[in-house]
């Protein structure tokens, strides 16, 4: 059963009931292992940590131009946008989540949804990605970020988790 458990640790997500942040972790290794019973082992884990954030965060841009998002957080962090456009729209431009990003050919009531945490932009699970102009994953930074959206004729969902160092 150890070895059972450590594979499933190798690299995952804790979270602590007293701690508002959750902590993406990679296994390290066993510190110490001693015996507490016949049936039950006590082992020392070794964790190194690679992101520290808290619970998501969902932001509102129904059918607007722009919209100011204040990112909580001391390191930018990926976002996951969800545009439903209630048109049939040739393309949508969207700035201030990084470089700007251009997605054609949008239907309309079709969530398009441009998840940089995963790297992908699926439109009804089906890849989007040729419809897509951006060289990098839409990200917010810490502090003030303003939004801005070429069509006003989309409802548009931004989702991060705040980071830290």
């Amino acid at each position: 059963m150890k070895s059972v458990f450590l594979d499933k640790i190798d690299k995952c997500t804790l979270k602590f009931s007293d701690i508002d942040f959750y902590y993406d972790v990679v296994f390290e290794g066993e510190d110490k292992i001693s015996k507490i019973n016949p049936e039950a082992l006590e082992v020392g884990i070794k964790f190194s940590i690679y992101s520290k954030y808290k619970s998501q965060v969902v932001e509102a841009a129904n059918r607007l131009s722009t919209k100011t998002i204040n990112a909580i957080g001391n390191m930018k962090t990926p976002v996951i946008i969800e545009i439903t456009p209630s048109i049939d729209l040739i393309d949508i431009t969207i700035s201030g989540l990084g470089d700007n990003f251009t997605i054609k050919n949008l239907k309309q009531g079709q969530k398009i949804v441009v998840n940089g945490e995963d790297g992908t932009v699926l439109q009804g699970g089906a890849n989007k990605f040729m419809d897509t102009d951006m060289w990098e994953f839409p990200k917010l930074s810490p502090g003030t970020n303003s939004v801005t959206f070429s069509k006003n004729s989309c409802d548009v969902s931004i989702k991060y988790k705040p980071r830290w160092i």
